[in-house]
C-alpha cells in the first residue's frame, strides 16, 4: 500500500529558502575563489548576504530561482561545509557522485515517461526519504552520507524546497557537477592505468 503524500512547504518558507539557498551557494563560491586572501569569510559574507536580503526583482537569487528553482538541501549543505568549520572531504566521492548522476538520469528519463511508474511522483511519499537515508548509510558510513541523512531529516520537518524528496537531494547544477566529476575522475584513472601498462 502506498504511503500517504506528505504536505508541501508554505509559500513564505519556500521563498525564504530560495534566497537563503542561493545566498549560501554564492557565498561558498566566493570563499573558494578568495580562500587564499586575507579575509575569505568576509568576502563570502559580502557576496552572500545581499542575495538573501535584497529586493526580489533586483536579486540574482530571484532570477536564478526562475531559471533553476531552489537549490537542493544537499547542495546548500555541501556549500555550507565549505565555509563552516565542519569542512571535510568525502572518503568515496566517486561513489557518491556516480549515485547522484544515476539518480539524475533516472529522473530525466522519467520526465519522458520511460518507466512503468512515475519516479518523481514517488518523491512525495513519506517512505522514500527513509529509503534514501538507509541506502546512503549502507553504501558508506562517512561524514558525507551522515550529512545527507541529516539533510533529509530537515526535509521531513520543513518539506523544503518543494515537498519532493528528489528536489531535496538533487538539483540540476549538482547533477551536472556530479557527471563532470565522474567523467574527470574516470578519465584520470584511465590515463594513469595506460601509463602503468606501458
Amino acid at each position: 500500500m502506498m504511503n500517504a503524500p506528505l504536505p508541501i512547504p508554505s509559500a513564505t518558507l519556500s521563498l525564504w529558502y530560495l534566497y537563503l539557498g542561493w545566498g549560501v551557494i554564492f557565498a561558498s563560491l566566493a570563499w573558494i575563489t578568495t580562500r587564499k586572501s586575507p579575509a575569505p569569510i568576509a568576502v563570502a559574507l559580502w557576496v552572500g548576504l545581499p542575495l538573501i536580503f535584497s529586493v526580489p526583482e533586483y536579486s540574482p537569487a530571484y532570477w536564478l530561482g526562475l531559471a533553476f528553482q531552489s537549490p537542493s538541501l544537499v547542495s546548500v549543505a555541501l556549500c555550507t561545509c565549505l565555509i563552516a568549520p565542519c569542512r571535510f572531504a568525502p572518503r568515496q566521492p566517486l561513489v557518491l557522485a556516480t549515485i547522484a548522476s544515476g539518480i539524475g538520469w533516472i529522473l530525466l528519463l522519467d520526465s519522458f515517461a520511460v518507466w512503468p511508474i512515475e519516479i518523481y511522483t514517488l518523491g512525495f511519499q513519506a517512505g522514500i526519504a527513509g529509503g534514501i537515508v538507509l541506502l546512503a548509510l549502507l553504501i558508506s558510513l562517512e561524514p558525507a552520507t551522515i550529512m545527507l541523512a541529516s539533510g533529509l531529516v530537515l526535509y521531513v520537518v520543513l518539506r523544503l524546497p518543494t515537498g519532493n524528496v528528489w528536489d531535496a537531494v538533487l538539483d540540476p547544477l549538482l547533477w551536472l557537477w556530479s557527471q563532470w566529476y565522474v567523467i574527470k575522475t574516470v578519465a584520470i584513472r584511465m590515463k594513469y592505468a595506460r601509463k602503468a601498462i606501458q
